[in-house]
């Protein structure tokens, strides 16, 4: 995943803007990661695939947005003509899932395998657990690597993140 992870940063550093997209748990991480990217000056947003749809693919420069597709199966079918149209215009698509061999990495730019790890709760559930977790841990890396490649400092970062413990120095 070193190399991929490499790729995906070059992508972002030279296309500027990022959309992050995925479904159910998915979409809440992308939001997770839009708030904590924008502290690192990082232009992102989180973009539901249904509300593409109905207009919010607007929200993309066509051909000069890098995708961040998440899905932990690999096979979400409401992505597929989201992920279809942004193809058709050029973007480049990054697709993070556990499933190597689904639909979704075969598309893309750069595919971001994680380990297929049981669920915490695998044999009740199988609710997104362990997975929701290495999605933004991987997310998280993303940022820290293009944070570390901008020299990003403490204090440019304390300047968007003036509230709470972290910009008091506490």
């Amino acid at each position: 995943m070193k190399d991929a992870l490499k790729d995906a940063v070059d992508l972002i550093e030279n296309y500027g803007g990022v959309i992050l997209t995925g479904v159910g748990k998915s979409f809440d991480i992308c939001q997770t990661a839009e708030s904590s990217w924008h502290s690192f000056e990082i232009s992102a947003w989180a973009m539901d695939p249904i509300k593409a749809l109905h207009g919010d693919l607007g929200r993309l420069r066509k051909g000069k947005t890098v995708v961040i597709a998440l899905s932990n199966s690999g096979t979400t079918d409401e992505m597929r003509p989201v992920i279809e149209k942004i193809r058709k215009w050029g973007n480049p698509l990054v697709v993070l899932t556990m499933n190597a061999n689904s639909w979704m990495p075969g598309i893309a730019n750069v595919a971001l395998i994680i380990p297929q790890t049981p669920e915490a709760d695998h044999e009740v559930t199988r609710a997104p657990s362990t997975s929701a977790l290495q999605m933004l841990q991987v997310l998280y890396i993303i940022e820290l690597l293009i944070a570390e490649r901008k020299d990003y400092t403490y204090a440019q970062f304390k300047e968007n993140h003036p509230g709470g413990a972290w910009a008091s120095g506490n």
